[in-house]
């Protein structure tokens, strides 16, 4: 029977439909239907039951949302043994690509229980608007990055008990082996939970989250039952097959419930193996590209100027090399950590920049005020997660790269006492965790901080350089005016610095005014204008003058 045009294909559904709840199943030939269940055979290319099944589906999910197996059951008023007689018939609609097309429906392949059904988008748009049936094909990945997110996403399902959400998982992998990650975590032949727990941390590797609590994941898997328990047990002994191939490790705490699970290394590696980035600091924009650092000159006084020497030679590829073989063979740790401590504005940042840039370094720099969380206990795992992210760095440069923690105060200023206080506790963890990862550093780390008299003593022993930055002096202040703006003459760089005692930031703020200035206004006389913006510095604060009057 052909379609009419003047009668759409919705009308026909919803006759079946109501057909179909009236007869509760109970006429498995469907034999008085009339002519629309005809047109929809002949439409859809289907037998009869799978036409009226499909009425049922565009009446409970036209919206493009799943459908419950108990839903439909309801729906129908017939028992789940009466609907479950068809489900070769349903199995075949699934084959055909008509349902469980959507990434997360789980189907009745393999003899499984099918929870959920979800109409195909392309046959739902073309019945919504009355168009010619479609060519269903079966969707496909693009890309393992979606694959992972939608394993990682099953937790969230409704309807999925332990045993779906597992098989679900494994389908996912079987049914895209064109990705040679998932072939490999197919040729592992791992338990379906240590399966989709591998899975789940390759997604939290990829996204930055890095970690998961175990008990928590273990209880998305397997909810309260005996199995949950026998599962954490074996991540927690190292005897499971995860921990045995050491592709995951966990952070040892102290606590059941505070137990972290995360990619170890090798796993890590694994990601990086088969072409998938991971989300660190490469790809948070925390990552500062030698070639990108702009050559500045800086002015400090003798015995800065002499450390700092010593530290950019000790920096030199060459020399670092020798400098850590020569600490290994004494027993002593390889890493160089270094603090920049001093005032505000004396270039401790900038000067960071500039040995990375000499040395031909990469940076990764760390705000240490932006990993202090409100939620006690999330900041203790974020900084663990910065030396994790740091190693992987490590990895994708040539050279050492440099960690560099900015403005550091927080985490360096004396422990406090015992407290009740979450933000102190939480502080005293941050202290706890950087001192241990100091402990065993390998690589290249240095901290500004601007404090000068409340650094805790077990900082100060973990770093190898100590370099004071105090303000410049009259005649390096001078250096700091002429070489930001060449205009000056010597005589009034002199005289800016003689009277303005200013830091080189202040000094970089007050030349910016500057350039803003000439560009609105055109060039005017550059002493006077730039000791005007002096005066107005720090919101019109009057400046200890020295000598030198107006």
């Amino acid at each position: 029977m052909k379609l009419q045009t003047n009668y759409p294909l919705l009308g026909y559904l919803e006759e079946i439909n109501d057909k179909v709840r009236k007869s509760r199943l109970k006429d498995p030939t469907f034999s008085d239907y009339g002519e629309e269940m005809g047109v929809l055979c002949d439409y859809f290319r289907v037998n009869r039951f799978q036409a009226a099944f499909l009425a049922v589906l565009f009446d409970k999910g036209h919206d493009g949302e799943k459908v419950g197996f108990d839903d439909i059951v309801r729906h129908l008023d017939c028992s789940a043994l009466r609907l479950l007689k068809f489900q070769d018939d349903i199995a075949e609609l699934e084959e055909r690509n008509f349902i469980g097309q959507n990434k997360s429906t789980v189907g009745f392949r393999r003899g499984r229980r099918v929870p959920m059904f979800r109409l195909n988008s392309e046959l739902l748009e073309a019945v919504l608007k009355n168009k010619p049936m479609p060519v269903l094909l079966k969707e496909t990945y693009e890309d393992i990055m979606d694959v992972l997110g939608t394993v990682a996403d099953l937790v969230y399902e409704d309807g999925l008990d332990e045993i779906d959400l597992l098989f679900a998982a494994r389908d996912l992998v079987t049914d895209n082996l064109e990705f040679s990650l998932l072939r490999h975590v197919q040729d592992l032949r791992l338990p379906l939970d240590e399966q989709f727990i591998l899975l789940v941390l390759f997604w939290s590797a990829i996204t930055g989250e890095g970690s998961r609590n175990l008990n928590r994941l273990v209880r998305d898997v397997h909810g309260n039952s005996s199995e949950n328990i026998k599962c954490r047990r074996g991540f927690i002994s190292g005897k499971n097959r995860l921990m045995k191939l050491e592709l995951v490790k966990t952070n040892g705490a102290d606590f059941f419930d505070d137990i972290e699970i995360m990619l170890s290394s090798k796993g890590k590696k694994l990601l990086k193996e088969h072409g998938v980035n991971i989300m660190g600091a490469t790809r948070r924009g925390d990552v500062i590209r030698t070639n990108d650092i702009i050559c500045r000159k800086l002015f400090f006084d003798e015995e800065t100027n002499r450390q700092l020497s010593l530290l950019e030679q000790s920096l030199h590829e060459e020399q670092l090399k020798k400098i850590r073989t020569r600490l290994k063979q004494q027993g002593l740790g390889e890493g160089i950590a270094t603090l920049f401590y001093g005032v505000p504005g004396t270039g401790k940042t900038e000067m960071a920049k500039q040995l990375a840039r000499s040395t031909g370094r990469n940076i990764m720099k760390v705000e240490i005020s932006k990993t202090k969380s409100m939620w006690y206990g999330e900041s203790e795992k974020i900084i663990k997660r910065v030396f994790s992210d740091y190693a992987d760095f490590t990895e994708d440069c040539e050279q050492l790269p440099i960690l560099l923690f900015n403005e550091a105060d927080a985490v360096f200023s004396k422990r406090q006492s015992i407290s009740h206080s979450n933000v102190v506790k939480t502080e005293n963890a941050i202290q706890n965790i950087i001192l241990e990862e100091l402990e065993n550093f390998k690589g290249i780390l240095i901290a500004t901080t601007n404090l000068q008299d409340n650094l805790d003593a077990a900082f100060e022993r973990r770093f190898l350089f100590k370099v004071q930055f105090r303000k410049p002096d009259v005649t390096n202040r001078a250096r700091i005016w002429q070489s930001k703006l060449q205009s000056l003459t010597k005589e009034n760089a002199r005289k800016l610095a003689s009277q303005f005692d200013f830091s080189g930031g202040e000094i970089d703020n007050i030349v910016r005014k500057w350039e803003i200035h000439s560009v609105v206004n055109g060039e005017a006389d550059v002493f006077k204008t730039i000791l005007r913006f002096c005066e107005e510095e720090k919101l019109g604060e009057k400046r200890r003058s020295i000598g030198f009057g107006r």
